[in-house]
């Protein structure tokens, strides 16, 4: 399984993948784009270790993390925006997402 790492601190943000050197013996650290991370984990068989080094947590995220985990990172970091009058303008509508036929978590 991939491993990325996400590491967050006061004053940036980044992501790292761990490449092992199997003739050499060592493991060599290099930081990766955001959007390789987006399409492996969209892709699966991927898992990200959030580090919060400023509160010393770790937070391991893969596609089996429950939907509460990563709605209470993507809050913590305050990734997730809610906007309660889009959600009273659509509450009454039909939404049509072309390619799902019918979508149960939400």
């Amino acid at each position: 399984m991939n491993r990325y790492t996400k590491i967050i601190n006061m004053m940036e943000s980044y992501f790292t993948k761990d490449f092992e050197k199997t003739k050499k013996g060592f493991t060599k650290v290099r930081e990766v784009k955001e959007e390789t991370v987006r399409k492996a984990f969209l892709k699966g068989n991927c898992e990200v270790l959030v580090i919060l080094e400023d509160s010393d947590r770790e937070i391991l995220i893969d596609d089996f993390s429950p939907d509460e985990d990563i709605k209470k990172y993507l809050e913590d970091n305050n990734l997730l925006i809610y906007d309660n009058r889009f959600r009273e303008y659509v509450k009454d509508k039909e939404i049509h997402i072309y390619g799902y036929n019918y979508i149960n978590k939400y």
